[in-house]
């Protein structure tokens, strides 16, 4: 009968990934203690931060959160015994992990259309996922993006239009802002796969999303302003299209527009010196970013016992903390105070969103000259 030793497994193992094209890293080289470690004990089997890595890479789709789950779940397979576990994370790298999550309500804006805005006479932008423009000066950088400011975060129901005389696009040096043909913005959202937008997207655009061939769904808003010769004044209009650029009658419903206004709000920054004021705990967007914070509960406890680490390390650094909690405590001799330890004192924040809306952002910029 032949017998294998747990070397013999361990070199064959080694040479069928090596040949699978799999790297060969030296159990001491990424031992704790070593210049490229990789774990903090010989206990843990599971490179983590390789793992991590993986997720992120394979799973560009998910939410942090949904991530961390899945970490924790391959961390810690379930099972009474080493087989049953060893079985069960086979399933999961075999099969995947099945996770429940929300899916974000993001809309992609797949493409926008501007005809006789300021200097720009006629527009087809498609986008991507990341676009950027780059040009000279006065060659329509800023008109683009504040024709999609202008559309998304303006109210455009209100009397008066959002549009002022020197928005319109003059043929001639000569010609009037009444002369002008109408401005038109068409922002187009759509899918980028079958199925990506939430129930709750569908719910509130409700009769202004059309679907494809392609089974694709999508959402079209045309705003348009011209001179009315009956009110002697510049009026402003808007409408959900179909794919055809006709109107959808049945789409003509203010709380369809504010909801795609919630669900694609514009942050628009001019420039980067003004980032400080625009990421303020309190700003329009930034402020309600980092007071809803999306951290898994695992996560955030292990970041919060992390922070009454630090803290106790401070405190311990500073002698004259314990001074002042002495004084303090003395308080108790004249008010009822709760506790056997009533006064603690907090160097740094205790909760992870105290941390957060106390942020500071900062953006190091090259300086150029020219």
């Amino acid at each position: 009968m032949t017998t294998f030793s747990e070397a013999d497994v361990e070199r064959a193992a080694l040479e069928w990934l090596s040949a699978a094209n799999w790297q060969i890293a030296r159990g001491s080289d990424i031992a704790p203690g070593a210049p490229a470690s990789e774990r903090d004990d010989f206990w843990q089997v599971v490179l983590k931060g390789r793992l991590c890595n993986a997720l992120d890479r394979l799973n560009p789709e998910l939410q942090a959160g949904a991530l961390h789950d899945a970490l924790q779940r391959l961390m810690r397979p379930e099972g009474a015994t080493l087989e049953a576990r060893n079985r069960a994370f086979h399933r999961m790298i075999a099969d995947g992990v099945r996770l429940e999550y929300r899916r974000p309500n993001m809309m992609f804006l797949e493409q926008i259309d501007i005809a006789n805005f300021r200097g720009i006479r006629q527009l087809r932008l498609k986008l991507d996922n990341t676009t950027v423009l780059i040009g000279k000066n006065n060659t329509g950088k800023t008109t683009i993006l504040e024709a999609l400011q202008f559309c998304l975060s303006r109210s455009l129901t209100r009397k008066g239009g959002i549009f002022s005389e020197y928005d319109y696009h003059l043929p001639q040096q000569d010609s009037q802002p009444a002369d002008s043909d109408a401005i038109e913005i068409t922002l187009r959202f759509a899918e980028q796969v079958d199925g990506e937008w939430a129930d709750e997207v569908l719910g509130r655009l409700s009769n202004a999303v059309q679907v494809d061939d392609n089974d694709r769904k999508s959402a079209i808003l045309r705003v348009r302003s011209e001179y009315d010769q009956a009110m002697d004044d510049f009026v402003t209009t808007w409408d959900f299209l179909n794919f055809a650029g006709d109107k959808l009658i049945n789409a003509k419903d203010p709380r369809h527009l504010g909801s795609l206004q919630q669900l694609v709000p514009v942050f628009y920054l001019a420039a980067l010196r003004e980032s400080a004021q625009e990421f303020r705990p309190r700003s329009q967007f930034w402020g309600p970013f980092v007071r809803s914070l999306n951290i898994a509960p695992e996560l955030r406890r292990e970041l919060e016992g992390e922070l009454a680490t630090l803290n106790q390390k401070i405190l311990d650094a500073h002698e004259s903390f314990d001074a002042i909690k002495e004084q303090l405590g003395n308080t108790g001799k004249m008010l009822p105070l709760h506790g056997d330890d009533p006064v603690g004192i907090e160097a740094v924040p205790s909760k992870v969103f105290a941390h957060a809306t106390r942020q500071n952002l900062r953006i190091g910029q090259k300086s150029r000259f020219f």
